[in-house]
């Protein structure tokens, strides 16, 4: 699953915490959030990583969450896409 809830969290710069079997990986090395094991211990760590997160520290991680979403969608290539799709340009 592509996780369209989860681009769009990111795009508004709020880090997400989710598992490594989606398209969004090395979350942590990019201030973006976090990639973890589906465990009960795990998540509450995760969870409380976030909550017990000075301002100024969730600062930086909500501009890494918007800067991650930014480099991971190429929108001029999407544009193309749908103009092809709908018949506006050749393929």
């Amino acid at each position: 699953n592509y996780g369209h809830a989860l681009i769009e969290a990111l795009y508004a710069g709020v880090p997400i915490i989710t598992s490594h079997h989606t398209p969004w990986n090395q979350l942590k090395e990019s201030k973006a959030g976090m990639n973890i094991k589906l465990e009960f211990e795990e998540i509450i760590q995760s969870i409380l990583f976030f909550a017990e997160m000075p301002a100024n520290l969730f600062s930086a991680w909500k501009s890494g969450a918007r800067n991650y979403a930014l480099s991971q969608v190429d929108k001029s290539t999407i544009i193309k896409q749908y103009q092809s799709m709908f018949g506006l340009i050749s393929s």
